[in-house]
């Protein structure tokens, strides 16, 4: 991942809770995960290349925080992508947009429900437990 941009928010909410609404937001968008670790709360994902963007890598981690919860967010583009002056702004975009989803599942606007799923890795031949 190259050109990364980290964005983070803080919920007074149980990290599980809010690792839900991440993963929910995940599962029910335009999204495919690469590999997810259901006991430090971490996913990492990419969304599609389509004909005028190569998509974004993802990887989204909660943490417990004073207020409640913190996701942090680091969004940046593939490595194999050719490389672009907007690509940094392009990962934050990607990131906030990201971010809004989950905090509208979160304040209840929008309804991602989430497929409870073991711990995995995806490799070359499938995803491998983790």
């Amino acid at each position: 991942m190259r050109a990364t941009k980290t964005r983070t928010l803080t919920r007074p909410v149980a990290p599980q809770e809010l690792f839900d609404a991440a993963l929910g937001v995940v599962q029910n968008g335009r999204y495919r995960i690469a590999w997810l670790n259901n006991e430090v709360l971490r996913i990492g994902f990419v969304s599609g290349k389509t004909a005028i963007s190569w998509g974004q890598e993802y990887l989204a981690e909660v943490v417990p925080s004073v207020e409640g919860a913190k996701l942090t967010v680091v969004c940046g583009s593939h490595d194999d992508a050719p490389k672009a002056l907007l690509d940094a702004w392009k990962g934050g975009r990607a990131a906030d947009t990201y971010l809004a989803a989950v905090v509208a599942v979160l304040d209840g606007k929008l309804t991602a429900p989430v497929t409870p799923m073991a711990s995995f890795v995806l490799g070359d031949d499938g995803p491998t437990p983790a």
